[in-house]
């Protein structure tokens, strides 16, 4: 099955309404009706709205993008680390260090090895993985010049 992709906004929105308690269940719904207006209140700087256009703009994988992941098309290094926040709950100095060419040390599982590695876009690789001791993985993340 072919990873959809979408932009660095869209997965900010979803994975903020992920952190704010809305179920991938209530968020296809929700787009698929049309009315996310009970979402105003969760981000206000986000225009939720925009979620129901990427449904609209001919992605049938709307289904598949909230319950099975995405890729994202482009990622700025910043945007990486917020869409490590907003999805991991992790965050710089606490929880990996910045290099100049991307991120090191990072602590993830299994599971969210497997979904950065779906959602970077092509200028980022995972450059390194060690499996620790506790079955949890350190990993690199670097930045690829095209």
């Amino acid at each position: 099955m072919k990873t959809e992709k979408i932009s660095l906004m869209d997965a900010y929105m979803i994975e903020t309404l992920r952190r704010q308690g809305v179920s991938d269940e209530e968020m296809i719904l929700k787009i698929q009706l049309g009315d996310v207006s009970s979402w105003k209140n969760l981000h206000d700087k986000f225009d939720f709205n925009e979620l129901i256009k990427l449904a609209e703009r001919g992605k049938d994988g709307l289904e598949e993008i909230i319950s099975e992941g995405y890729q994202i098309s482009f990622i700025t290094y910043p945007g990486l680390q917020q869409i490590i926040k907003l999805k991991f709950n992790k965050t710089k100095d606490r929880d990996y260090q910045l290099t100049d060419k991307g991120i090191k040390n990072l602590q993830l599982n299994e599971r969210e090895l497997a979904q950065l590695k779906q959602l970077l876009s092509m200028n980022w690789v995972v450059a390194d993985e060690h499996r620790e001791s506790n079955h949890d993985y350190l990993v690199t993340i670097k930045h690829v010049m095209a």
